[in-house]
């Protein structure tokens, strides 16, 4: 998949976890963005944060398999082992819904993949010791070199890309220099 019009990728244990409310902002903002109908700031602003908590959470209790109910202290905040993976998550659906632009439309496009290493990132970063031979010291650093493209590390092996002119040639070089457990077209 390779527009925005599809902001995420969702089976349907994913969508049933969400609430009809969830589901219904998601209609209301999507519908607006479709039929171009301008959502005044405040509350596209309020739709956004809304859409992207919910999905975050629904991200993380997939990644982490317990209850989001769990992940709250008694003052209904994450604990802390949880909440970098849900800002995480968090940051990367407000960013893709922020820069939603509907099919049609003549705004480039950007391509978002989930990848999974077959080892840690961290040893990942070890072919990159070199820093004077590669350039960067890392490969959140080699990403990020190729024009409009970015990597956001979610979890020991696994991160997400997105790269608006670039993923081929990105997806080309992970797969020929990288042994990888998956990529996973997201949008």
């Amino acid at each position: 998949m390779n527009n925005k019009n599809e902001l995420l990728v969702m089976t349907g244990n994913e969508w049933e976890q969400l609430h009809t409310s969830v589901k219904w902002n998601i209609h209301k903002f999507l519908t607006a963005k479709n039929q171009e109908d301008e959502l005044q700031e405040d509350e596209e602003k309020y739709l956004v944060k809304i859409i992207s908590g919910k999905l975050a959470e629904v991200a993380l209790y997939f990644q982490r398999g317990i209850p989001v109910e769990m992940m709250y202290d008694k003052h209904g905040c994450f604990y802390e082992i949880f909440q970098d993976s849900f800002n995480k998550f968090y940051d990367v659906i407000e960013n893709r819904l922020n820069d939603y632009i509907p099919t049609g439309s003549n705004e480039s496009e950007y391509e978002t993949i989930k990848i999974t290493f077959s080892k840690p990132i961290h040893d990942v970063n070890k072919m990159f010791d070199d820093a004077e031979h590669w350039g960067v010291s890392n490969l959140k650093g080699w990403i990020e070199n190729y024009e409009s493209s970015r990597f956001t590390q979610i979890d020991e092996r696994s991160a997400i890309i997105t790269a608006e002119y670039n993923m081929q040639y990105i997806k080309g070089w992970l797969m020929q220099n990288l042994r990888t457990d998956s990529i996973e077209i997201i949008i």
